[in-house]
């Protein structure tokens, strides 16, 4: 960890999100034939007017529906804002197929989403590997989603010959528990610049403790299933797309820029001094552009 003399102060405001009690974690049962539906349930935070539009929030591999305390905080009070612990993450069921596909996470949102009563299209938001399933669903459900907010947004593996994916999934699975268990502050230094304030680098080694084993595992086989940029190319929906110029998990050159060519109506939002954790980085400045992404489809 850097000196503490190295850390960027927080914006006021944007501590005062990342200060705020999260809300309380409440369950729902899900029905949808891709999964097993009379046992199925999935945790969530959940904040504002239960009949305002709805933002619905998708976490990264390694985080859970905490990382989004700064939206869950920070939007507006007539906004439904929704953050969901994924399939396999907490309190939530894991899918009940041994390898699923990024179609499959996608139905089991389509199946949250509907278990909530949002029977309005909503804007959907999706951070690093929740961005995969953000993208699918869009491209799955386009009827169903006003605008797109992507956030250190991943291209994923589909597009590897068989060999090299079977290869690498192998890989991936027997490192599984040495994964699991990786020291904290390693996690923060990958995932955070340097000069990254101490209150964020604390909330992002939190948020490893939502992961379990067969939901990771689940997760990055799914990555191997899609290609990111083929399916964003049929979205017609308003797309944002939010990056960190020091991200060094997901270097905005090789994961957003080729999200951001394949549909050329997209703002893109280059943030500096940020890594790849946008959300809880610049909470304020996320708010921002959700909100913008709003009024853009309104």
């Amino acid at each position: 960890m850097q000196p503490e003399s190295k850390a960027r102060p927080l914006l006021p405001e944007d501590e005062r999100l990342l200060r705020t009690a999260l809300p309380p974690l409440a369950q729902v049962e899900l029905g949808s034939a891709r999964q097993d539906a009379a046992s199925a349930k999935m945790s969530y935070r959940a904040a504002g007017r239960r009949d305002g539009d709805a933002v619905v929030m998708l976490h990264g591999l390694g985080s859970s529906s905490a990382g989004y305390r700064g939206q869950l905080a920070g939007l507006p009070p007539d906004v439904r804002a929704v953050a969901w612990d994924a399939p396999g993450f907490g309190a939530s069921d894991p899918l009940p197929m041994p390898s699923p596909t990024a179609d499959d996470f996608a139905h089991a949102l389509h199946a949250f989403i509907q278990a909530l009563g949002l029977t309005r299209t909503v804007t959907l938001v999706g951070s690093s590997w929740g961005s995969v399933i953000a993208t699918t669903y869009a491209s799955l459900f386009p009827g169903h989603v006003s605008a797109l907010v992507l956030m250190a947004p991943n291209v994923a593996r589909g597009t590897l010959p068989a060999d090299q994916r079977a290869t690498m999934l192998e890989g991936l699975h027997a490192s599984a528990e040495k994964t699991l268990a990786e020291n904290r502050s390693e996690v923060a230094r990958r995932l955070l610049p340097p000069d990254a304030p101490h209150l964020v680098r604390e909330l992002v080694m939190q948020l490893r403790d939502a992961m379990t084993l067969k939901g990771w595992m689940q997760a990055v086989t799914m990555l191997l299933s899609v290609h990111t940029p083929d399916r964003l190319a049929t979205v017609r929906c308003p797309v944002s797309i939010v990056v960190g110029r020091e991200d060094r998990l997901a270097p905005p050159s090789l994961h957003a820029v080729p999200l951001r060519d394949s549909v050329p109506h997209a703002s893109f939002h280059e943030i500096p001094h940020c890594g790849h954790m946008p959300k809880l980085e610049y909470p304020s400045h996320v708010n921002g552009v959700i909100l913008s992404a709003m009024r853009a489809s309104a």
